[in-house]
């Protein structure tokens, strides 16, 4: 089974400043989740913002940090997780987020290579932090397993 998505493909923007390959399709035999076209649609609106979108002199998000977003998206896709919320970071980067009862956590695509984790138990406190390889995503699929469990 394959279900079609903007992970390794064009965003269809209609002159957007960048393209990121040509159109593709996901190979994985799990099927993607519901939300993850609303993703990849949040994600081709912040690849549109303009340098200093936060009239403090923030860059543009360049397209690889959006890749890396949809891949790291595109390897646990078989994963049970909730939707995040997605936002921009003043670094030029992406952040995703995620507010559960029993969990919080951040997902910060920093570049191409590396992704910085932050989640915290709000009922203990507990905090961990992490910096993540995206080129090699098993790390990030043990911390999004958590996720899953306590979504």
């Amino acid at each position: 089974m394959t279900d079609a998505y903007y992970a390794r493909s064009a965003f269809p923007s209609g002159g957007a400043r960048y393209t990121i390959s040509s159109a593709a399709q996901l190979t994985s035999e799990a099927p993607a989740p519901s939300w993850i076209s609303k993703i990849a649609q949040r994600l081709e609106e912040l690849g549109n913002l303009p340098e200093n979108w936060d009239s403090y002199g923030a860059p543009s998000i360049d397209a690889s940090v959006i890749q890396a977003a949809m891949d790291a998206l595109d390897s646990v896709r078989d994963l049970e997780i909730p939707a995040p919320q997605v936002t921009p970071t003043a670094r030029g980067g992406i952040q995703f987020e995620w507010n559960l009862t029993h969990f919080e956590a951040e997902l910060e695509f920093v570049n191409i290579h590396r992704a910085e984790w932050w989640a915290c138990d709000p009922q203990s406190d507990a905090e961990e932090e992490d910096e993540l390889s995206l080129i090699d995503l098993r790390a990030l699929r043990v911390k999004l397993q958590r996720l899953a469990r306590a979504g």
